[in-house]
């Protein structure tokens, strides 16, 4: 599995400086060991534990916000348990603004997984093409649409605005988006809760509770997925 060739926009709010860089094509490697990550989906009825990370305790939801949709053992695929090769960390004062490459279509699935020294993110989408992102830690963060305040667990909050989706306005593509929005439950080490606001005029939106500060997006196509990591705090 290969992710598509995309023009990487990476911008330091510290000085103000701009780069513009190409992140090509990542080979994958294989986990350390079997086993090295466990993982999520959404919309089931149990948390999946952790074989290789370790995950704090569960997180309590924000009050006043609804229930938390809990996630099934179901494990990431390979190729989103496996770490890209050639991509390193960014941190606090770094933003990553990727343009979409083609249609996404709309959001059918969140699934999320725990290794030795991060905790990953995977949202799946239904188009041919890969969706954009625009990924930042944030003082604060709103629901899409309404604005309604979004509080979460941890010490940071990570944004990450996903490009090229659409909303599921035909019969269709109703029947393969995915139903469940708002407060997801994780636990992990670097990664406590995770909130969804599904597709709003061409966007969705995901924001992190998290535990430390140093980060990386990328996607991967075959299907089409945004993958979302958080490395361990310490």
């Amino acid at each position: 599995m290969r992710t598509q060739p995309t023009t990487a926009v990476i911008t330091s709010r510290r000085n103000l400086l701009g780069a513009t860089g190409l992140v090509t094509g990542m080979a994958l490697m294989a986990c350390s060991s079997p086993g090295a990550s466990s993982s999520g989906s959404a919309g089931s009825s149990a948390l999946g534990g952790s074989s290789a990370g370790t995950p704090g305790p569960p997180a309590s939801p924000t009050p006043g916000a609804p229930a938390s949709n809990l996630a099934s053992p179901e494990p990431l695929t390979q190729s989103e348990s496996s770490a890209p090769t050639d991509q390193g960390w960014y941190g606090d004062q770094e933003m990553l603004d990727i343009a979409a490459n083609g249609e996404a279509g709309v959001e059918t699935d969140l699934r999320w997984g725990f290794h030795e020294d991060y905790d990953r993110v995977v949202i799946e989408t239904s188009g041919e093409g890969i969706p954009g992102w625009l990924a930042q830690f944030v003082p604060a963060a709103a629901t899409q649409g309404r604005g309604e305040p979004i509080s979460l667990t941890g010490s940071h909050l990570l944004q990450v605005i996903g490009r090229g989706t659409e909303m599921p306005v035909t019969p269709e593509l109703q029947e393969i988006a995915m139903t469940e929005s708002g407060l997801f439950e994780v636990g992990g080490a670097s990664i406590t809760q995770v909130w969804l606001d599904r597709t709003f005029e061409d966007q969705f939106q995901l924001v992190l509770g998290t535990q430390s500060t140093q980060f990386r997006v990328f996607a991967l196509s075959g299907p089409s997925r945004l993958v979302v990591d958080v490395k361990h705090p310490g």
